[in-house]
């Protein structure tokens, strides 16, 4: 099986205004139906609520991570949301010669008045997010939640990475109303409005010792942008959905006949302490129950040839 994730056609990244939004997600329903697998990406305010007790992420239960996304969550707005759609070998979709990636703009955010952490909104202004054309022109969420709930099935794979915030900005947008206190419901939530598919690019690589940030670990596997900026919302989904489709061809030996990326679902239950915000309490909320799940081991030999042939690519 070859798994392509390299652009052979130009990417287009379509910027989504309150103007074309129902006409961009009459694109999305169009391709959705055979490009079913989808990284989204969220770029929002930063963290506005730090932890009073000054504990270390990887200190936090379940509970208390679930907690402190909520309260961050509730209390900024979303700004960007990057959707990019992929087949089952990592072909965009094609329009004409041209694959579009999508890029939502919000308007709720109003960088005068809301809060904010100041080095992030800095860090989105430098690389090219215009706050005022957000404010001026941007989509407003109740209507993108509308027509995002009918554009999405129950068979659909979602892909982030290190998403637990993304999940939570979109959960929010889409329920219009602070998250539920118990992480149950959020759970009930989730499986609600994407099914049990999810996956999180940086908790699949921590058997594997490659950790640090998107950026860094794409340049591990020699993956490169073809489109867009770091840091906006767009961009950031399609090297997500690029690195996403790496594990597989990388590690033929978990390789599933019919969906590359089904054998993966066991890396949920594996060291999750260490795999960020979603990973941390993603055994709550998805049900691991599955044949494959149940068939596929990851033994030490398999990631030491998993390691190897990372090398000889580099």
């Amino acid at each position: 099986m070859v798994i392509i994730m390299v652009p052979k056609k130009p990417v287009v990244i379509r910027q989504v205004w309150e103007r074309n939004l129902e006409l961009e997600f009459s694109l999305i329903r169009s391709a959705v139906k055979s490009h079913s697998c989808i990284s989204i990406d969220t770029e929002f305010p930063g963290t506005v609520i730090p932890d009073i007790k000054n504990r270390k992420f990887f200190d936090l239960n379940p509970e208390e991570t679930y907690s402190s996304m909520k309260a961050n969550v509730d209390a900024s707005k979303l700004i960007q949301l990057g959707l990019t759609l992929s087949d089952h070998y990592g072909n965009l979709p094609d329009f004409g010669g041209v694959c579009f990636v999508w890029q939502f703009n919000f308007r709720e955010f109003d960088v005068e008045k809301d809060l904010q952490n100041f080095s992030s909104i800095e860090l989105l202004k430098r690389n090219g997010i215009d706050f005022s054309a957000n404010k001026m022109y941007g989509v407003r969420s109740q209507d993108f939640a509308r027509l995002f709930r009918g554009c999405f099935g129950p068979n659909c794979t979602w892909v982030t990475f290190h998403g637990g915030y993304d999940f939570g900005y979109l959960t929010k947008a889409l329920t219009n109303s602070d998250l539920p206190r118990d992480l149950g419901i959020f759970r009930n939530l989730l499986s609600h409005y994407f099914g049990n598919s999810m996956y999180d690019v940086k908790a699949m690589m921590e058997p594997f010792r490659f950790r640090g940030g998107l950026e860094s670990l794409a340049a591990c596997f020699n993956l490169v942008r073809v489109a867009g900026k770091s840091h906006q919302a767009g961009s950031d989904s399609l090297l997500t959905m690029q690195l996403f489709m790496k594990q597989p061809q990388l590690n033929g030996s978990v390789l599933s006949s019919s969906h590359p990326w089904r054998s993966w679902r066991m890396l949920y239950c594996m060291n999750l302490r260490r795999a960020g915000c979603l990973m941390v309490f993603v055994r709550h909320m998805v049900n691991l129950a599955s044949p494959v799940a149940d068939t596929i081991t990851i033994r030490s030999e398999e990631m030491r040839r998993f390691k190897q042939s990372n090398r000889d690519m580099s």
